[in-house]
């Protein structure tokens, strides 16, 4: 696995476990961080919701918020 597949897998799993809560960018990259894990994270996002894996969706308050989408999932179960 290459380190932007990694990181990749990794925000799909956090983004799985958070049970449907939206999480902004910045939570994303701080637990990115946690895991050890060191990533372009606004391209790999940008990529990921290019190949719809995860989605966003501004709030209220105008920040980006993301969830993971059902191909998201089958792609998690398959890593």
């Amino acid at each position: 696995m290459t380190e932007d597949q990694k990181a990749i897998s990794l925000i799909l799993d956090l983004l799985q476990s958070s049970k449907r809560i939206p999480r902004t960018r910045q939570w994303i990259e701080q637990e990115c961080f946690l895991a050890g894990r060191r990533c372009d994270l606004p391209t790999l996002l940008e990529t990921m919701e290019e190949r719809k894996l995860i989605e966003s969706r501004k709030d209220a308050l105008d920040i980006r918020r993301y969830t993971i989408t059902p191909a998201g999932r089958e792609a998690l179960a398959e890593l």
